[in-house]
C-alpha cells in the first residue's frame, strides 16, 4: 500500500494543483468581472463619477433586437450596417476642480456580450489620480444611446492567467517527483529475469 501511494501520491497533488489554480482563476474572473460592474454613463447629459485609478474602456450598448430592428437610427449602405448617433458622438472627461482632460484613444477592437446586450469598443483611456471627474456626452440632436464604462479587462484577464500560471508552475516539482516515483516503482514491479534480460541488451 505504501508503494501504491508513494508511486501516485506526487503525481495526484501536481494535478491537484492544477486544477484548482485554474479553477480559482476562472471563479476570480467571475466575480471580478469588469463587464458585470461596469459603470453606465448618461448619454446625452452631464454627469459625476468616482474613479480609481487604472485603465478603463467606454463601450457603445445595444441589444440584437435593436439593432436589428432600427430602434437606434440604423441605416443600411452596402449591407453594413451604420449607426449615425455615433458619427458626431463627443465625450468629454475631466477631473472635476481642476478641468485637467483625460485622453482617450479610439479602441474599435472589443466586443462584450451579457445579459442579453452586445457592446462595442469605442474609447480607451488612463485614470492616473483617484477622485471625482465630470463626464460630458454629447449626440447628434441629443439622441439618447447607451454608453458604459468599463474597468481595465485586459490587466484583469492577465492578472487571472498569472495566477493559473503560477499553479501550473509549481505543479513542476511535484509532477517530476511523481514521475520519478512512479518510474521507480514500475521498474521495481517488472520481474527479475525481465530486468537482466533488458540489461544483456
Amino acid at each position: 500500500m505504501k508503494a501504491y501511494v508513494r508511486q501516485y501520491l506526487f503525481l495526484v497533488l501536481g494535478g491537484l494543483m492544477i486544477v484548482t489554480g485554474i479553477a480559482y482563476s476562472v471563479i476570480d474572473f467571475i466575480r471580478h468581472n469588469p463587464f458585470k460592474d461596469r459603470i453606465p454613463l448618461e448619454a446625452p447629459g452631464i454627469s459625476q463619477l468616482a474613479l480609481e485609478p487604472g485603465r478603463y474602456g467606454i463601450f457603445h450598448e445595444y441589444s440584437s433586437r435593436e439593432y436589428d430592428l432600427g430602434a437606434l437610427e440604423v441605416t443600411t449602405t452596402n449591407g453594413q450596417a451604420t449607426d449615425w448617433q455615433l458619427e458626431g458622438l463627443a465625450i468629454h472627461i475631466g477631473k472635476n476642480g481642476s478641468g485637467v482632460p483625460v485622453r482617450m484613444k479610439p479602441d474599435t477592437g472589443t466586443t462584450f456580450s451579457v445579459n442579453g446586450k452586445k457592446a462595442q469598443s469605442l474609447y480607451r483611456m488612463i485614470v492616473n489620480e483617484g477622485g471625482v471627474y465630470d463626464v460630458e456626452v454629447e449626440t447628434p440632436e441629443n439622441a439618447p444611446i447607451r454608453l458604459s464604462l468599463v474597468r481595465d479587462l485586459d490587466g484583469r484577464l492577465l492578472k487571472d492567467l498569472k495566477l493559473a500560471g503560477y499553479a501550473v508552475a509549481g505543479s513542476v516539482p511535484l509532477l517530476l517527483a511523481g514521475w520519478f516515483f512512479y518510474s521507480r516503482e514500475e521498474r521495481r514491479k517488472r520481474p527479475a529475469f525481465a530486468r537482466k534480460r533488458r540489461k544483456g541488451r
